[in-house]
């Protein structure tokens, strides 16, 4: 029996890639963050419901929990995931942290609870929060401005004489 045990862990240890064992400690601090840290005055109800939720409760019966479950997707896609305050990893660009960030909710939907993970020796520390905006919400911001510079753009573009009669010869083409 030893044996075997010895053997699963070595299994272990030689086929979770350091990939899934980051997801891993990176949903840790997700659920840490949704069960500990999120705050909403104006909506208790639903942060109470997102504290209380564990993985056998998806399995709504009630009218009154469907739609608080709904309505806490809803908050978690539009407001709770975005101040998730670790920069899981500083070197994505901020398409693929808001991918990952994604990745996170649906893990927290699927698994809400601690994952036992086993720490490698000479791991990689905990990142510390960030101080100011998450950086999904500075990535969010950024790509905000992003729109906004290239909607200007395109509407200077509009006033530049002989454009709109481009645009009509193309149209009839």
């Amino acid at each position: 029996m030893k044996l075997l045990l010895e053997n699963w862990r070595k299994y272990l240890n030689e086929e979770w890639s350091e990939e899934y064992m980051d997801l891993l400690a990176n949903h840790n601090l997700f659920v840490d963050y949704i069960k500990n840290e999120l705050v909403d005055d104006e909506n208790p109800e639903v942060i109470k419901y997102l504290k209380s939720y564990s993985s056998g409760s998806g399995f709504l019966d009630s009218m009154s929990v469907n739609m608080r479950h709904r309505r806490a997707v809803e908050l978690m896609d539009q407001e709770y995931k975005w101040g998730f305050p670790h920069d899981v990893d500083p070197s994505m660009n901020c398409e693929e942290k808001i991918e990952y960030l994604d990745k996170l909710v649906r893990s927290f939907w699927d698994h809400p609870e601690l994952y036992n993970t086993i720490e490698k020796p000479g791991g990689e520390p905990l990142r510390e929060k960030t101080d100011g905006p998450s950086p999904y919400q500075q990535c969010r911001s950024d790509a905000a401005e992003e729109k906004e510079l290239r909607d200007k753009t395109s509407q200077e573009m509009q006033k530049i004489p002989g454009r709109a009669w481009y645009k009509k010869m193309q149209s009839d083409k």
